[in-house]
């Protein structure tokens, strides 16, 4: 009789995992039995390392530097849309800012106070209605006028004879939410479209500041170009031109790749060297949609700027 010994159990796992999985198998290859997929990608794999170790050995460079009591090597910028920015024939500088002519010129002298009213599309939504109240408490010297089925051009005469300085449309999309904005100078214009996205209230903010009745400061940052500052120009002529330090109030309008970054902050001093920013709000994003001449002249106004999508094509390539 034939005793037949039985297999040993634990020497076949042991034996199953010595063979590895085929991702590990696949690892320990060399690169020319990978396959051409397999090749590529430990090509950019190694240059991903070959990059760390670079980054590495420069911060190390620069602490030995600074150790050393040598100058360091520069930090190299990186490379975005901003920074490559084509850089165009209506481009300005401050120097020439200065001295523009156009429909702002008296507001920038000191010989024109601002005096706005708001206006919205018929029958506002209940949160167009909050945005209103809360753009009410950030414009100083503005009036809410409720649309009901006065005509645009009724308003406008209205606006004329009240000696209003610029009207604010805002309009509702068919989801009832605010859509787009459209601000007209008083009285000869221009008549600029925006579209307006990424809206949130100050009521919606969590841990939002109250706002005051104090005049903000106004930043404009980053308007390079004349359609740009002639925008700049427009948004900074809708708040009065004296504001009050004590309140501490700062609006921003940051123009980033051509859209128009609205924020509402108050700074805080926490000591004599720090400084900190607490958020008001609203914030919201504009983005330029057209600039038209006269004051909601839609039909007959020539069109300084036209927005289209095949502008859109080259993204180096910006217009404020």
């Amino acid at each position: 009789m034939v005793r037949i010994k039985p297999q040993n159990k634990l020497a076949h796992i042991s034996d199953e995992k010595s063979k590895g999985t085929n991702a590990d198998r696949k690892k320990d290859m060399p690169i020319k039995f990978l396959g051409r997929k397999g090749r590529r990608m430990a090509k950019i794999l190694e240059r991903r390392r070959q990059a760390k170790r670079e980054r590495t050995e420069r911060r190390r460079r620069r602490k030995r530097a600074i150790k050393a009591g040598l100058e360091p090597e520069p930090i190299q910028t990186p490379k975005t849309i901003e920074s490559m920015r084509r850089v165009e024939t209506w481009s300005v500088d401050t120097e020439g800012v200065a001295c523009m002519i156009d429909e702002f010129q008296e507001y920038y002298n000191g010989n024109v106070t601002p005096k706005i009213l708001i206006t919205s599309n018929r029958r506002p939504s209940y949160k167009l209605r909050t945005f209103i109240k809360e753009l009410l408490l950030i414009i100083p010297n503005s009036i809410y006028l409720a649309r009901s089925e006065f005509l645009l051009k009724n308003v406008v005469k209205h606006a004329l004879n009240e000696s209003f300085t610029a009207i604010i449309m805002v309009n509702q999309g068919r989801d009832k939410l605010p859509h787009s904005f459209h601000i007209a100078t008083l009285p000869d214009g221009p008549t600029v479209f925006y579209r307006l996205t990424s809206l949130k209230l100050a009521s919606e903010m969590v841990g939002a500041a109250y706002s005051s009745t104090h005049y903000p400061e106004i930043v404009l940052d980053n308007f390079t170009t004349v359609l740009g500052q002639r925008l700049g120009r427009q948004l900074g002529s809708l708040f009065p031109p004296n504001p009050d330090f004590e309140g501490r109030r700062v609006i921003t309008f940051r123009n980033q790749r051509d859209f128009i970054f609205f924020r509402h902050h108050r700074y805080v001093f926490r000591s004599m060297e720090k400084c900190s920013l607490v958020e008001i709000g609203p914030r919201f994003t504009l983005k330029i949609r057209s600039v038209q001449e006269g004051a909601f002249d839609l039909v007959h106004g020539l069109y300084e700027f036209l927005w289209k999508p095949d502008l859109q094509v080259d993204r180096k390539r910006f217009f404020l």
